[in-house]
C-alpha cells in the first residue's frame, strides 16, 4: 500500500483543469476484489464521483466535501492523492493505514479498495 503525498497535492487534485494542464486524459481502475466490482476512474475525478457515474448503486455519502466521513474506505494497493478531508470524518491515524474518503480520494494509478463503514452495511457484509 502505498499513500500521496497531502499538502501541495491537494490542490492539483482538486483542481478539474489539472489533468489538462498535465497533459493526461488518465483513467485508472478502482476494484473492491470482496464485492467483485470494479469501476473506470477518469484522472482528477474522486474514487466516489467515478462510481456513482457508473450508476453503483447505495454508495452511502453525505456531504461530497470530506466533513462527514460517511464514503470512507481503505485503500490496499495502489497511489493516491488526497484532498482535504475534516479530522472528526478520519483521524490521522487512519489515513497513515491508508483510510481515506471517497469523495476526496484521487487515484494515481489503479486502486484496490475495501469497503468500511457505512458502505460494508449497504452492501451487508460482514465486520
Amino acid at each position: 500500500m502505498t499513500r500521496a503525498n497531502q499538502g501541495a497535492d491537494d490542490a492539483a487534485a482538486n483542481d478539474p483543469l489539472a489533468s489538462a494542464t498535465h497533459g493526461g486524459s488518465q483513467t485508472y481502475r478502482i476494484t473492491i476484489p470482496e464485492i467483485d466490482l470494479s469501476a473506470s476512474c477518469k484522472e482528477g475525478e474522486s474514487v466516489l464521483a467515478a462510481m456513482v457515474r457508473h450508476g453503483i448503486k447505495r454508495i452511502p455519502s453525505g456531504c461530497h466535501g470530506g466533513g462527514c466521513g460517511v464514503c470512507k474506505i481503505k485503500i490496499d494497493a495502489g497511489q493516491y492523492k488526497a484532498g482535504k478531508m475534516s479530522l472528526s470524518a478520519i483521524s490521522r491515524e487512519e489515513m497513515d493505514k491508508g483510510y481515506a474518503l471517497a469523495c476526496k480520494t484521487f487515484a494515481k494509478e489503479d486502486l484496490e479498495i475495501a469497503v468500511v463503514g457505512a458502505m460494508r452495511k449497504s452492501w451487508k457484509l460482514t465486520p
